[in-house]
């Protein structure tokens, strides 16, 4: 199957997606800098764990609720 013969609305939401996740790890390391920073290295660390946790648990929950 080729890019083109794919629905107009998936290549969209695949691009967008794919731009947002890349945006989102390029700055990603750069925050892990400035909270080590902020509140210190353990402190920053679990909290960047606590939003990627809470990221996945979102993800899971929206999906549950969508189907």
């Amino acid at each position: 199957m080729k890019w083109k013969d794919w629905d107009r609305n998936l290549r969209i939401r695949l691009f967008g997606e794919g731009t947002m996740n890349f945006l989102f790890w390029s700055y990603f390391p750069f925050m892990t800098i400035f909270f080590e920073r902020s509140f210190g290295k353990d402190k920053a660390g679990w909290l960047l764990i606590a939003s990627q946790a809470f990221s996945v648990i979102a993800s899971l929950v929206g999906g549950y609720c969508a189907d």
